[in-house]
Protein backbone atom coordinates (compact mmCIF):
# COMPACT_ATOMS: atom_id res chain seq x y z
CA UNK A 1 0.00 0.00 0.00
CA UNK A 2 1.45 3.44 -0.45
CA UNK A 3 -0.19 6.84 -0.04
CA UNK A 4 -0.51 7.58 -3.87
CA UNK A 5 -2.61 4.95 -4.31
CA UNK A 6 -6.26 5.82 -5.28
CA UNK A 7 -8.77 4.14 -2.40
CA UNK A 8 -10.74 2.36 -5.45
CA UNK A 9 -8.22 -0.12 -5.12
CA UNK A 10 -8.99 -0.93 -1.57
CA UNK A 11 -12.92 -0.39 -1.26
CA UNK A 12 -15.41 -1.34 -3.11
CA UNK A 13 -17.60 0.15 -6.07
CA UNK A 14 -20.70 0.34 -3.51
CA UNK A 15 -18.01 2.43 -0.93
CA UNK A 16 -17.07 4.42 -3.93
CA UNK A 17 -19.64 5.34 -6.27
CA UNK A 18 -20.85 9.02 -5.79
CA UNK A 19 -18.51 9.52 -2.90
CA UNK A 20 -17.47 12.71 -4.37
CA UNK A 21 -19.76 14.49 -6.82
CA UNK A 22 -18.77 17.89 -8.12
CA UNK A 23 -20.89 19.61 -10.74
CA UNK A 24 -22.17 16.58 -12.18
CA UNK A 25 -18.37 15.15 -11.72
CA UNK A 26 -17.68 11.88 -10.42
CA UNK A 27 -14.26 12.39 -8.68
CA UNK A 28 -14.73 9.40 -6.24
CA UNK A 29 -11.90 7.19 -8.31
CA UNK A 30 -9.46 9.90 -8.35
CA UNK A 31 -9.42 10.11 -4.43
CA UNK A 32 -5.91 8.78 -3.37
CA UNK A 33 -5.40 7.52 0.41
CA UNK A 34 -3.09 10.61 1.19
CA UNK A 35 -6.33 12.70 0.22
CA UNK A 36 -7.87 11.54 3.18
CA UNK A 37 -5.18 11.67 5.73
CA UNK A 38 -4.13 15.17 4.53
CA UNK A 39 -7.38 16.39 4.32
CA UNK A 40 -7.44 17.34 0.50
CA UNK A 41 -10.11 14.88 -0.71
CA UNK A 42 -12.79 17.81 -0.97
CA UNK A 43 -15.24 15.08 0.30
CA UNK A 44 -17.46 17.31 2.89
CA UNK A 45 -17.25 17.94 6.72
CA UNK A 46 -20.39 15.07 7.27
CA UNK A 47 -19.76 15.65 10.98
CA UNK A 48 -20.74 19.53 10.95
CA UNK A 49 -23.21 20.53 13.35
CA UNK A 50 -25.52 20.71 10.11
CA UNK A 51 -25.05 21.18 6.51
CA UNK A 52 -27.00 23.84 4.63
CA UNK A 53 -28.92 20.77 3.23
CA UNK A 54 -30.29 20.52 6.25
CA UNK A 55 -28.70 16.89 7.36
CA UNK A 56 -27.84 16.84 11.01
CA UNK A 57 -24.63 15.69 11.03
CA UNK A 58 -22.66 15.45 13.93
CA UNK A 59 -24.95 17.82 15.83
CA UNK A 60 -25.68 15.48 18.70
CA UNK A 61 -22.19 14.96 20.00
CA UNK A 62 -22.20 18.70 19.88
CA UNK A 63 -24.99 18.42 22.09
CA UNK A 64 -23.35 16.48 24.67
CA UNK A 65 -25.34 13.66 22.96
CA UNK A 66 -23.01 10.75 21.78
CA UNK A 67 -24.35 8.18 19.49
CA UNK A 68 -22.56 5.10 17.59
CA UNK A 69 -22.07 5.93 13.60
CA UNK A 70 -22.32 2.93 11.72
CA UNK A 71 -20.34 2.91 8.42
CA UNK A 72 -23.34 2.99 6.12
CA UNK A 73 -24.78 6.54 7.97
CA UNK A 74 -21.35 7.95 7.65
CA UNK A 75 -21.10 7.31 3.71
CA UNK A 76 -24.83 8.19 3.33
CA UNK A 77 -24.35 11.48 4.92
CA UNK A 78 -21.08 11.69 2.91
CA UNK A 79 -23.22 11.41 -0.47
CA UNK A 80 -25.44 13.66 0.15
CA UNK A 81 -23.38 16.76 0.93
CA UNK A 82 -21.72 18.52 -1.72
CA UNK A 83 -17.83 18.54 -2.01
CA UNK A 84 -16.06 21.03 -1.30
CA UNK A 85 -13.13 21.11 -4.34
CA UNK A 86 -12.05 18.25 -6.45
CA UNK A 87 -9.32 15.84 -4.85
CA UNK A 88 -6.10 17.34 -4.06
CA UNK A 89 -7.14 20.93 -4.93
CA UNK A 90 -6.39 21.74 -1.03
CA UNK A 91 -6.71 21.61 2.30
CA UNK A 92 -9.73 21.94 4.65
Amino acid sequence: MQLEDNISNYLSNDIIDGLHVLNGMDHSNEIMIQHLISNTSGTADYFLPKQANGIAGGSNLFNGKDEAWSLEKTLDNIKQIKPQFKPGKKAS
